[in-house]
């Protein structure tokens, strides 16, 4: 009997970890056609040097922020079948620093606007810290063993430098904790992103901005 139960605890143990990797097989299948979308995306901005950062909801929806030097811009670009519906610029840095310089200049600001001032300021810091490129991994990550998973819908996020080299590269649920990637910068770019949903869907999808 003792000699029974050895064996069926065995068979779970090898049925489990085939489990595992057919799921990580099927999850890296999925993270690269992401990244093939990714990367059609990616290509309109070819002729612009600089780091190059993305993220995407159900690879439908993208956020792009492209860093040159000490500046950047934002874009959000939405794609069907693969191809770009729309690119529209949606910030930079210089719009940033014009908000922060005005709210900054008055001798006194309500409670909404000092937290308007705190949350821009905090969302320059965000940015220029997420292009620091040496707190990424190299490894394209679609499957994480210790991490919590809700159900949610799929996203993708890739971080290139100068070089076209990809880093700090995962497809996950959007709801997975926690992401490679840090917490601050995950939440704004989710939260911008959404906000560009939002605002096509309320609009004209052919010109929402």
């Amino acid at each position: 009997m003792k000699k029974i139960v050895l064996l069926c605890l065995a068979l779970c143990v090898i049925c489990y970890c085939n489990a595992q990797i057919d799921w990580k097989r099927y999850s890296d299948s999925l993270a690269l056609e992401s990244r093939e979308k990714a990367d059609v995306v990616l290509s309109e901005f070819d002729s612009i040097p600089g780091k190059k950062m993305l993220f995407s909801i159900r690879d439908k929806d993208y956020y792009v922020i492209i860093h040159t030097e000490d500046h950047y811009k934002e874009f959000y670009i939405m794609t069907d079948s693969s191809h770009v519906v729309i690119c529209k610029e949606v910030g930079n840095d210089q719009k940033l620093d014009s908000k922060i310089n005005v709210l900054q200049s008055k001798c006194l600001l309500t409670k909404n606007k000092r937290r308007q001032l705190n949350r821009l300021q905090e969302n320059k810091k965000i940015i220029n810290s997420a292009f620091t490129i040496n707190q990424y991994r190299e490894e394209l990550i679609s499957y994480m063993l210790d991490a919590d998973v809700m159900e949610g819908p799929p996203s993708y996020f890739v971080l290139k430098d100068e070089s076209d080299k990809r880093l700090g590269e995962y497809c996950l649920s959007i709801m997975t904790f926690p992401l490679p990637i840090d917490a601050a910068l995950w939440a704004y770019l989710t939260r911008e992103l959404l906000n560009c949903i939002d605002f096509r869907e309320r609009t004209d999808y052919r010109n929402p901005f």
